[in-house]
């Protein structure tokens, strides 16, 4: 099932269910976004309907309605990723624990680590239509806005939101699986492994961690480590398999044109001369790229 040989000594079957856990762990990562896609579908629905029922004057009374509707929909969204969480913990178990006992209670534990949504619901989508679409109706509203010219005007914030919903769902369920399987690991004495997918959609800062291997006892960070990341970690109970190719080596494979879309141009073009490293190109984090013009700064580019 797996394209990856397990290390010396581990049971192919077991695995292959990692591999398979993590696969799983994406897809229903995916079903929980369309789930809080959903509510924020709902929630615009009522928004709009608030926005047409608008007659002109002060703004403040349908305002005051908006915010009503946004704490409501927060609300649904911080129990729908909790619950989603929790049904990621009990399936991973399912899928890992089968052979390794003490993993049910490292993922409970994972439950812990992975419900943050409440920070993310806030900062992606309360505070931001409370500020952000309440401060733009306020000045559509000024110019004599109303109807379905408001809603247009609108528009470009409602759709952000509801992609935010979506992020935040895959993001957890990222969370959830990273933060039980470093658990399980360091309780074991184990290393992980961090993994990338090897396509030309991969950032950089992913693209640099990819192979990477650690004690899951020290410090590091785990996926995801931006918006819609799609890395993962594995469980190492032997040295690193030998047989997987690296994002580095796939990158190497690729034409000029796939090179320029993961780095950049001026990236791609400077790596390709050997004047810069992909590590080179990331902040002290490792998880943020840096700017052209740090980079600069930094004396790790030339040119103009």
């Amino acid at each position: 099932m797996s394209s990856l040989t397990p290390p010396p000594d581990t049971d192919q079957d077991w695995f292959d269910e990692a591999v398979l856990a993590a696969i799983l762990a994406l897809q229903y990562g995916n079903t929980s976004a369309l789930q809080l896609e959903r509510i924020m579908k709902e929630t615009r629905q009522d928004i709009e309907a608030i926005i047409r029922s608008y007659r002109g004057g002060s703004p403040s009374r349908m305002i005051n309605r908006i915010k009503g509707v946004v704490a409501k929909a927060a609300k649904r969204l911080e129990k729908k990723t909790d619950d989603a969480v929790a049904v990621l913990v009990a399936m991973e178990s399912a899928n890992l624990g089968a052979r390794q006992k003490d993993l049910r209670d490292a993922m409970l534990l994972a439950a812990i680590g992975g419900r943050t949504s409440k920070a993310l619901i806030k900062r992606y989508i309360s505070d931001y239509l409370n500020s952000d679409l309440t401060a733009r109706i306020r000045e559509l509203t000024r110019s004599g806005a109303k109807g379905q010219a408001l809603i247009d005007g609108v528009r470009k914030i409602l759709d952000s939101a509801e992609r935010a919903a979506a992020t935040v769902g895959v993001s957890r369920a990222n969370a959830a699986v990273s933060e039980g399987r470093r658990r399980y690991a360091a309780a074991n004495g184990l290393k992980l492994m961090w993994v990338s997918i090897l396509d030309s959609r991969t950032t950089i800062q992913c693209a640099n961690l990819d192979g990477e291997v650690w004690d899951a006892k020290e410090p590091h960070a785990l996926p995801p480590i931006h918006p819609n990341c799609r890395s993962s970690v594995v469980v190492l109970t032997g040295p690193k398999p030998k047989s997987r190719k690296g994002f580095r080596e796939w990158l190497q494979d690729q034409p000029n044109d796939i090179q320029d879309t993961v780095l950049g141009k001026t990236r791609a073009e400077a790596w390709r001369s050997g004047a810069l490293t992909i590590s080179q190109m990331v902040d002290a984090t490792r998880t943020r790229p840096l700017s052209l013009e740090r980079l600069r700064a930094l004396g790790r580019l030339s040119g103009q």
